[in-house]
């Protein structure tokens, strides 16, 4: 590798030409281990990446990335730590992009234990006793996601975000570099200067005395075409006192995170007021959640309309020199763990076979508890009693996961929380014992200090050092136990949501394993809490344990009289009367009373406030019942309502709003020109919600996941009312035992209609290749079109469908998708089979071949006969290692070829000798 700069070299002709030179050769890099980084560093610009590459005393070589892995990494070392650096894809901001490439991160090098964001924001400027200045450098001592919440009515929303923090280490690393601050100079300032002088380029950005901090009033808007506040009045700006040096403060705060960047004084103001925010920025709330991220930023505008780019190369280096302060002052003993570098890929292997998708999907989808309800229970007595076993039961929708989330949050300041929120919607780990304990041991292995056990490789059990990494129960459970059992003086608490969604079996065998595992975490003298959430049935003691049961907690009745005092807006002369009588009627089922306040309000807003008595008297005390009549009070678009309930249950991931009503048109007797573009001013945000309302019948919504709005169930009772207590039957009597895979069959049509919709002379050609965001459903349909198709074919034949499918139009889009080349139709035959067979290795094709009919040789399914088509299997090679005999014959009848070798040069006659036995 070298580095090359530009001379002019004459022509034959005269002209002068560039010409590269060769100046130096760089010297030979280090190459460490990814077990050796214990360090991540996310950086959302380029001039915030190149911050933190100049901060580095040593780069170091590139290490492969792990499979699925899209970031690029620069490693390096900053005394005695090694740092991973990662940036987010060109002009990929906001808080989902930043979760992935931490997460990415996260998987590459497990090692890693302190998560760093660093880079530029928008600061508060003068507030109260609170003076943040252009340069200046903030430092999140808590965040709150400020867009996270609900909207009140089409101008007002309320954000229900509660502060997150970084990691206890991190913290106490910045509470003991802010001590130093107190005797000593910081060194910032010297680092700046050292960089100037370093790389001539930024020099000149460098120098704060050169560069002007204008602070308008916030009612002043920035006036004429520059950016930089030429033409602005500069009568108009704030008066601040005249600061002794040029040198940039740190401030210690709250951050304010969320996906919209902030150029509002107005909307500033607010936040201040409510969270006493410093700064304003779009990545923090992506990662602190999951990887607790410490978040240092330099203010390099105001967050209004004066915004401008001058700040942002100061600001930039000023929050890495910051940073590169704060690792410097960590402990060696804090730094990674000295695990044989022989076993560094070993480990790395067992922690990314533990993860799964989705394994937080459950608990981060939840929504904040309502404003001042939930904190009772940090006063009560079986709380505190626990602090010094523990078991929350309750009905169906009194407020179980809000309430344990809720705890969750709140001891990551004291304890070492693990948890995990069994998910019923969810596939098999989402809602099994066995994916509990993965996810379990996967954030304790993680988090811990304690990584040396990741793993004395070679003291784990026979099948995991051969690499098979077939997780079973038995191992997991003593793999678990071990870790607790290193933790040493670290307090673990364990939160496990919702066992009831568990097979009921598993849920007593579970129970029986975490009473053992207190018992030895208490021989071993570790600090070891659990807290397990319920209904009432199946009904499973814990022995030693404390049983809450939350309905007929007073702190649980006062939240539910909080909400509805707060909620119910039937007038004066009757709210107290009313308000007492749903209370009593409610029986602490929080979601009751959610939905009849809704259904009081809407007919006092309707004018029938003589009605509001008479309609809470005719509301059924039961959730089921309450539902049955909400959803058969009418029949009015039921096709509608079907295919919104069809959706909702049954779609592979969460929809997003624009998804949800792009995915409901195309299943609806609409005009194909309604499948075109998406056009923002006619279609808003607020009138997909209200579409997401009107169509479920008020039983969905549009609710935050992982900070990304999706469309859910209002609560999971819908989804028990639908699916356990014959909801369906009762409102399609005619469907049968065959509801799901007509569901599937339709929603396939949804997505193929869409897909053609893109084709179609409806819809000028060009679209095909216009950025797949105008249309937003594009991506969800080419993705699952295939899905939906196989999971159909239980029951209905999906042969016309297969034979008739346009592979052109899907090749294109589906190359849209993905940014790769366009595909040949060997290469489309793969992909499209492979999606066709991703649960279960021969899927729908299975289905078609076992049918016994004729094969047209230019089909589909006639193509993969002899071709590899599961990680570069054929079928047949499919059949012999399932052991499928009769699927096997069904091959050999129909031409397929026992000769054909697969990607290991082997036949399927080789792999049949090698294993013999067949049903």
């Amino acid at each position: 590798m070298s580095i090359a700069t530009s001379y002019k070299r004459p022509t034959e002709g005269g002209d002068v030409e560039h010409q590269p030179k060769r100046t130096r050769k760089t010297r030979t890099l280090k190459k460490l281990t990814h077990g050796d980084y214990a360090f991540g560093w996310v950086a959302a610009l380029p001039i915030e990446l190149a911050a933190a590459r100049a901060m580095l005393d040593e780069l170091h070589e590139e290490l492969p990335r792990s499979r699925g892995d899209s970031n690029t990494y620069t490693l390096g070392e900053i005394g005695n730590h090694n740092i991973v650096i990662a940036s987010l894809p060109s002009n990929g901001y906001g808080t989902v992009n930043a979760a992935t490439a931490a997460n990415n991160m996260h998987r590459t090098f497990p090692s890693v234990q302190d998560f760093l964001m660093v880079g530029v924001a928008g600061g508060a400027g003068l507030t109260g006793n609170v003076d943040v200045r252009l340069g200046d450098i903030v430092v999140g001592d808590r965040l709150v996601q400020y867009d996270l919440g609900k909207d009140l009515d089409h101008r007002n929303f309320k954000t229900t975000a509660i502060p997150l923090y970084p990691s206890q280490r991190l913290r106490t690393a910045m509470v003991m570099l802010r001590s130093t601050h107190v005797l000593e100079d910081s060194e910032v300032p010297a680092l700046i200067y050292e960089i100037g002088e370093k790389y001539p380029k930024l020099r000149d950005s460098l120098s704060r005395s050169s560069l002007r901090d204008l602070l308008f009033q916030d009612k002043y808007l920035h006036t004429g075409p520059s950016s930089h506040c030429g033409e602005c009045d500069q009568s108009k700006l704030v008066e601040r006192r005249q600061r002794q040096d040029d040198d940039p403060e740190i401030h210690y705060g709250v951050i304010a995170s969320g996906n919209s960047l902030i150029k509002s004084p107005g909307r500033r103001a607010q936040l201040v007021r409510e969270w006493q925010a410093l700064f304003f920025e779009m990545e923090g709330a992506g990662i602190i959640e999951s990887l607790q991220c410490l978040v240092i930023r330099s203010i390099c505008d105001y967050a209004d309309s004066h915004k401008n780019e001058i700040w942002q190369p100061y600001a930039a280096v000023a929050a890495a020199a910051y940073a590169k302060e704060l690792i410097l002052a960590m402990p060696i003993s804090d730094r990674e763990p000295e695990i044989d570098p022989s076993l560094q890929n070993e480990a790395a292997t067992i922690m990314n076979s533990l993860y799964f998708e989705n394994m937080f999907s459950r608990r981060t989808g939840l929504k904040p508890p309502y404003k001042g309800t939930c904190t009772w229970i940090f006063d009560h007595h079986d709380y505190l009693t626990w602090l010094d076993p523990n078991k929350i039961l309750g009905k169906p929708g009194t407020g179980k996961s809000t309430l344990m989330k809720h705890l969750f949050e709140k001891m990551k300041k004291d304890y070492f929380p693990i948890s995990f929120f069994f998910n019923a919607r969810g596939d098999h780990l989402e809602k099994s014992a066995r994916g509990l304990y993965r996810s379990l041991l996967y954030q304790l292995l993680y988090d811990s200090s304690q990584k040396n056990l990741v793993l004395e490789y070679r003291s784990l059990p026979y099948a995991v050092q051969q690499r098979s990494i077939k997780w079973v129960d038995a191992i997991l459970q003593d793999v678990l136990c071990r870790a607790i059992s290193q933790l040493g003086k670290q307090k673990l608490v364990c939160f496990v949501d919702a066992l009831d969604e568990c097979h009921e079996d598993d849920v007593y065998e579970m129970v029986e394993y975490f009473e053992n595992l207190g018992r030895l975490a208490s021989e071993a003298n570790v600090t070891l809490l659990i807290c397990m959430s319920s209904r009432h049935y199946p009904s499973v003691p814990v022995k030693g344990g404390i049983m809450l049961t939350l309905e007929d907690q007073v702190g649980h009745s006062r939240d539910l009289e909080l909400y509805v005092t707060d909620k119910l807006d039937v007038g004066t002369t009757d709210a107290l009367e009313i308000r007492d009588m749903l209370l009593r009627k409610a029986d602490g089922i929080f979601i009751w009373v959610v939905l009849v306040v809704n259904m009081l309000n809407k007919e006092h807003q309707c004018g029938r406030i003589f009605a509001v008595k008479r309609r809470l008297n005719q509301v059924p005390d039961k959730v089921t019942e309450l539902f049955q009549q909400l959803l058969k009070r009418d029949d009015e678009n039921m096709e509608e309502f079907l295919l919104s309930i069809q959706w909702t249950l049954y779609a592979r991931e969460p929809l997003k709003p624009e998804e949800y009503y792009y995915a409901m048109l195309s299943g609806l007797d609409v005009e194909p020109s309604y499948l075109g573009e998406w056009d923002v001013k006619q279609v808003t945000a607020e009138r997909i919600r209200r579409f997401v309302s009107t169509s479920s019948k008020g039983i969905a919504e549009t609710t935050t996941k992982a900070h990304i709005p999706t469309v859910q169930f209002v609560h999971e009772s819908v989804r028990d009312f639908l699916l356990k207590d014959a909801g369906i039957n009762e409102l399609w009597p005619e469907f049968g035992p065959h509801f799901e895979s007509r569901s599937y069959d339709k929603l396939k049509q949804c997505c193929y209609t869409y897909i053609q919709a893109r084709s179609s002379d409806s819809v000028s050609g060009r679209t095909l290749d216009c950025p797949i965001r105008e249309f937003p459903f594009t991506s969800f349909a080419i993705r699952n079109v295939a899905h939906y198709s196989r999971h159909a074919a239980t029951s209905f034949s999906q042969h016309c469908f297969l034979e008739s499918f346009d592979f052109g139009t899907w090749a294109r889009l589906y190359n849209l998708k993905s940014d790769s080349i366009v595909l040949s139709r060997q290469e489309l035959c793969e992909d499209l089979l492979y999606l066709l067979t991703e649960q279960s290795p021969l899927g729908c094709c299975e289905t078609e071949i076992l049918a016994d009919r004729p094969i047209d040789d230019h089909s589909m399914i006639a193509s993969a006969l002899n071709y590899p088509l599961y990680h570069g299997f054929t079928p047949l090679r499919l059949a012999i290692q399932e052991r499928r005999g009769d699927l096997l014959r069904a091959l050999l009848d129909r031409g397929a070829d026992i000769e054909e070798k697969d990607k290991t040069g082997r036949t399927p006659l080789i792999y049949a000798i090698e294993r013999p036995k067949f049903d």
